[in-house]
């Protein structure tokens, strides 16, 4: 009777270990890459390839009495960078790089592990 409650006790303590480290884990998460809004200043395109950069004028508003301003981001395009044309909520079409033209208004969102690489880019169109 002894060993039995020994081995319950011993297997009760492994599973709240184990799912306590789980639950640690799981609010970390994989961190998601972040998000630039702004201006397209320039397009900058290989030769014969999808490949680039872009360069983004992006407003930050200032807080607490500190004046806006502007910084200008350069992102890298890659091959596997999607493209999309945003018009209103939900309504995407499929985009190419090729469409990217200065004067446009995007939301860059960058890969986790490379912060001027993008992975998504929404081209937002004017509203008429």
């Amino acid at each position: 009777m002894y060993n039995v409650r020994s081995i319950c006790t011993v297997a009760v303590i492994v599973s709240l270990s184990v799912s306590a480290a789980m639950a640690g884990e799981g609010k970390k998460g994989k961190q998601k890459g972040r998000s630039a809004h702004g201006v397209v200043v320039e397009v900058k395109k290989d030769a014969d390839k999808d490949n680039g950069s872009v360069i983004v004028r992006v407003h930050h508003k200032g807080k607490g009495g500190s004046p806006d301003r502007d910084e200008l981001r350069t992102f890298q395009i890659l091959p596997t960078t999607k493209f999309v044309v945003a018009e209103g909520k939900g309504q995407q079409e499929a985009s190419t790089f090729k469409e990217l033209h200065e004067g446009q208004h995007v939301i860059v969102q960058t890969m986790d592990d490379r912060p001027n690489t993008a992975q998504h880019v929404a081209i937002r169109k004017a509203k008429k």
